[in-house]
């Protein structure tokens, strides 16, 4: 064996064991919230006999409406890794179609069946149904989501995880809560916005060209819209950008942001204002990746690494205070995932 096969292995060790650690989170958090522990018996087996139960009441199950909500961000992932892998609408509509066929047809009949209060074996065969739908959607949702999202922004988030638990810190303090939509739908507008005005300096200064023919007509082939204009090919380009490639990004963007927003922005704000506190944890974030673009893994390698450091280090203190703001105005993590997207 040598050096890299062993750095192979390691590697493929912590990966596995961050994802074991993680599931262990998700055991910990059911816990959590609901102080039941229904595990030794199998997840999807508490499941099944939760269903059965409510059945029997005459009331639709709440696994139910959890099982179309699956079925919906299954549905909406499967669209979009069909979309970046074959850049067709048919192919990526039908497998989104196909993911929500069963679900569907199951849920309906389950609404359909639970205030008839039919037989025990009925309700029964329609509690099975109904987990067993569970299985696949919970592969495509999670764990597929955990592959291919990037273990090194994941170490991040998981380090914030296991140090509240490590201190017997609540986990909610991590900012699990939405916080007001004006400012989820402000987290949204600010990098659209500051795009714009950097594109429009550009144009207005003669610095740059409207677009790079070049790219359009790349992005046209990839997208198989060989006749459309060029600025139908940038809108929908853009356009899918900015919704459906954000399920691509989510398992990632949220294992970092756990992490320096999450957990490190409420840690400072303990020791100093939002000033100290923006610019300590934007420099410790840009600082984080500088190992990265020194090894040419980040970044852009055409720069040179003393114009390309320290603008880059501008650029993400720059972001680190906005995202900080955005963190204290919402109380929630979720509008720094969002504008970090």
């Amino acid at each position: 064996m040598d050096f890299s096969i062993a750095s192979i292995l390691l590697l493929d060790g912590l990966t596995n064991g961050a994802v074991y650690a993680l599931l262990g989170l998700a055991i910990v958090l059911v816990f959590t919230v609901t102080r039941i522990i229904f595990i030794p018996q199998g997840e999807f087996v508490a499941y099944g006999a939760l269903t059965l139960a409510i059945f029997q009441t005459g009331k639709v199950p709440g696994t139910v409406w959890l099982l179309l909500l699956l079925a919906g961000m299954a549905a909406l992932m499967e669209l979009a890794e069909r979309w970046r892998h074959q850049r067709s609408a048919l192919p990526a509509l039908k497998a989104a179609g196909r993911t929500l066929v069963l679900p569907v047809l199951v849920s309906i009949v389950a609404i359909w069946a639970a205030p008839q209060l039919f037989p025990l074996w009925v309700q029964a065969a329609l509690s099975v149904a109904v987990v067993t739908v569970y299985g696949p959607l919970v592969y495509r949702v999670a764990y597929q989501s955990l592959e291919s999202a990037t273990p090194l922004m994941m170490s991040v988030g998981l380090a914030a995880i296991v140090t509240c638990l490590v201190r017997r810190r609540s986990l909610d303090s991590l900012g699990w809560g939405w916080g007001p939509w004006k400012i989820a739908w402000l987290s949204y507008a600010l990098p659209l916005g500051m795009i714009a005005t950097a594109y429009l300096v550009i144009w207005i200064g003669g610095f740059g060209g409207w677009y790079d023919p070049g790219f359009v007509l790349e992005q046209g082939q990839a997208y198989h819209l060989d006749g459309g204009s060029d600025i139908a090919i940038i809108a929908f380009h853009f356009a899918v950008t900015a919704t459906v490639s954000f399920l691509g990004l989510l398992p990632s963007v949220l294992g970092e942001e756990l992490g320096w927003r999450g957990f490190l922005v409420p840690e400072l704000a303990k020791w100093t204002g939002f000033t100290g506190v923006a610019l300590v944890s934007g420099l410790l974030w840009a600082v984080w990746h500088w190992p990265m673009i020194l090894m040419g893994i980040y970044g852009n390698d055409g720069t040179p690494l003393l114009f390309q450091l320290p603008v880059f280090t501008l650029f993400i203190v720059a972001n680190g205070v906005i995202l900080a703001y955005l963190r204290f105005r919402s109380g929630g993590v979720w509008t720094a995932v969002i504008f970090h997207m």
